[in-house]
């Protein structure tokens, strides 16, 4: 599967995707920040041929890969597979694809949770849907269903809203909660209670949610963002710098800065919340209010 091992020089990356058709430009970005290293897609279930032949020969990125191929993980003990160590050792970018996010969480083994976030982490790191939201330093799980707007609304402690800090969470999203296929399945609402439910491991500071529509790319390199889309879609943050933990329902918390970017918007990493270009909402007993 590896030839000999290319020697090349990544460029420290992430892309995190909404889900559902993906954004050629970010991947053909992702592909090459590995600067003609080996790629390897992780992935519990789904197609092992896909994302190779869309990296290599539809996205026809320069430089080109100098291998593209998919580790998935159909049975969790393949995690722990020293084969698959090695190849994740040798890889300079890794893309996580959709699918259920407890399956990385729960399923993958800690050597692989380490070589995709420890000191000894793969450069450029993407990922769409489940694989954008495990990127985040807490995570909505999913151990057991997914929820609705509604139901985190009206009780975000409920036993089916279940937060965790991610084993896989990158240092730039430190403070940070990702919920994907945003607009389209109205999760604004859930997004603002996994925040709420973030003090549970981040008791003080600025908690940061970032809320990707389908067809949207969030692309972080160095100290600097860049939003690349299709179709309309955009790329949702909330920031709220106090609250404690929900301790009742419904939800309230605020005030929260809500900022949209569009296709091509840009900045500094951290987000800076330019105040002509933000929202401030409210959530008053389970009610969503705009300032």
């Amino acid at each position: 599967m590896f030839g000999d091992d290319v020697q090349s020089d990544p460029k420290r990356t992430l892309v995190l995707m909404g889900g559902g058709p993906e954004v050629d430009e970010a991947s053909r970005l992702f592909v090459e920040a590995a600067e003609g290293g080996d790629i390897r897609i992780l992935r519990a279930t789904g197609s092992v041929t896909s994302y190779p032949s869309y990296f290599t020969n539809e996205l026809a990125p320069a430089p080109a890969a100098a291998s593209v191929a998919t580790i998935r993980t159909d049975d969790p003990s393949a995690s722990t597979d020293t084969g698959v160590h090695c190849q994740l050792d040798r890889s300079e970018a890794v893309w996580m694809a959709g699918g259920n996010q407890a399956d990385y969480v729960f399923g993958w083994s800690e050597e692989v949770h380490r070589r995709l976030s420890g000191n000894d982490a793969v450069v450029v790191i993407g990922g769409t849907s489940a694989g954008a939201m495990v990127m985040g330093e807490v995570l909505f799980d999913a151990r057991l269903a997914s929820v609705t707007s509604e139901t985190v609304l009206q009780n975000p402690t409920a036993s089916s809203v279940t937060i965790s800090r991610s084993p896989i969470g990158q240092p730039e999203l430190r403070g940070m909660i990702v919920d994907t296929h945003f607009s389209e399945r109205e999760r604004e609402g859930r997004l603002l209670g996994f925040m709420a439910r973030t003090r549970e491991f981040i008791p003080t500071g600025r908690i940061t949610g970032i809320g990707l529509d389908e067809r949207s790319a969030l692309v972080i390199r160095a100290d600097s963002f860049q939003v690349m889309t299709t179709g309309g879609a955009e790329v949702h943050l909330y920031a709220v710098d106090s609250g404690e933990q929900p301790r009742s329902a419904p939800l309230s918390l605020g005030p929260v800065l809500r900022m949209t970017h569009q296709n091509g918007s840009e900045g500094s990493w951290p987000p800076q919340f330019i105040p002509a270009q933000t929202d401030t909402i409210l959530v008053r007993d389970g009610v969503i209010d705009i300032q």
